[in-house]
């Protein structure tokens, strides 16, 4: 007898009931829905290139209520870092602030970026500068030694942190810091060692130097952290 009319299905066709199968095409039309309202979600960006929007210095001794336009020796393209055990008016410090409203919380690495200028020898006339993070409520036209905001330091830039006439400062946890908080400036003050060093210092290019080598500051993805999820299937994820 070849008659299987009345066969028993298999198992797995009993359990597909009519119930599940309204079910499964019900969701097959909510999935085919969200694909096409996806919104196109823009790739991340490796680095983030800010420029400050203030960078001066500040000098100390007979100088030290005076603002940075106003000294004698004043050099608009250069900011020097130095210590002097003869004047100090020749004792300087930089100031750098910069806006992070670009800025990416996705990026964990962030550099400080100096272009050494001409007229000094930094192997032979520089040691450390420290780095210190200050309240972006500064402003050139302003400042001088003895209003400096109150300063947080944050570590140290040596020479061996010099290559090709560039000096990087790792400010990557600063940086962090003010994003996560929300906060959309960060400003850092640049000093010489606490010790006094060789007359010269460090000169650094200021953003108002025709070469376009001012200080930067660059955002940039530092660690792995595992595959990343795939923004498509996130958005599906976050409308379930």
């Amino acid at each position: 007898n070849n008659d299987t009319s009345s066969a028993v299905p298999p198992a797995e066709v009993q359990l597909y009931t009519p119930a599940l199968r309204a079910r499964t095409n019900a969701l097959t039309k909510e999935l085919k829905a969200a694909l096409e309202n996806l919104e196109p979600v823009a790739p991340a960006p490796e680095e983030i290139d800010l420029a400050p929007f203030e960078d001066t210095y500040s000098q100390a001794g007979a100088d030290a209520a005076k603002t940075p336009a106003t000294y004698s020796n004043y050099t608009a393209h250069v900011i020097p870092i130095t210590t002097s055990t003869v004047a100090q008016t020749f004792t300087r410090k930089a100031l750098l602030a910069f806006d992070l409203a670009e800025a990416s919380a996705a990026l964990d690495g962030a550099k400080i970026q100096l272009t050494v200028s001409g007229g000094n020898n930094p192997e032979k006339d520089f040691a450390r500068l420290q780095v210190y993070t200050v309240p972006a409520t500064w402003s050139a036209a302003t400042v001088n030694w003895n209003n400096l905001p109150e300063a947080t330091k944050v570590g140290d830039a040596y020479e061996a942190d010099m290559r090709d006439g560039v000096m990087t400062i790792d400010v990557s946890e600063a940086v962090a810091a003010v994003v996560e908080a929300g906060q959309q400036k960060i400003a850092f003050v640049l000093g010489p060692v606490d010790e006094p060093q060789h007359e010269n210092g460090i000169n650094f290019f200021s953003s108002r130097d025709a070469s376009g080598n001012g200080p930067s500051l660059t955002q940039y993805k530092k660690s792995g952290g595992g595959r990343a999820e795939d923004p498509d299937f996130q958005q599906i994820r976050l409308a379930w």
